[in-house]
């Protein structure tokens, strides 16, 4: 996959994430140029930051690929270089995106506790991943999206705020 097919799935879980967040009142602004973080968001008083990240192979492997490494940079990326407070991953399900997060911090104790499947390069052809079957990894996250009401979703992302 190209640099362009790449960064179209990465606008669409962008975008995905800042309509679901917006319709529970939480004001939400994509990121800067060279900021390590994709969303900026401000619940109240409250201020957070979320990378998203779009796993269109997921489906159709049932592993969860989490970017550590920049291959052309040499340098870290994904987990090993976001300033971000939350991690989000969106999933297709079928025809419907599914959003997951989880409190970075809580992502990167997995990671250092529990060798992946595979490392694996891909993404853009720029990227070396470390790839996690979904049934494990997925139990750190918590599903934040249309399956719930705009209540219970306000109320699970407070959940998740509490654990950064």
């Amino acid at each position: 996959m190209g640099f362009l097919a790449s960064k179209a799935f990465g606008d669409k879980g962008e975008n995905a994430v800042k309509c679901l967040l917006d319709s529970i009142g939480v004001d939400v602004n994509l990121k800067g140029k060279g900021i390590e973080y994709d969303l900026e968001c401000k619940l109240k008083r409250k201020k957070f930051t979320i990378e998203v990240k779009y796993d269109w192979m997921a489906q159709k492997t049932g592993n969860l690929a989490i970017e550590y490494y920049n291959t052309k940079k040499n340098a870290p990326s994904g987990i090993d270089a976001t300033e971000a407070d939350i991690w989000c991953v969106c999933l297709e399900d079928g025809e419907n995106i599914t959003i997951w997060m989880t409190p970075t911090s809580l992502l990167r104790r997995h990671i250092k506790e529990n060798k992946p499947y595979r490392t694996v390069e891909g993404g853009d052809n720029n990227s070396a991943m470390k790839l996690y079957r979904q049934d494990d990894i997925l139990s750190i996250f918590v599903r934040i999206d249309d399956k719930l009401s705009a209540e219970e979703t306000l109320k699970t992302l407070k959940k998740i705020l509490k654990g950064i």
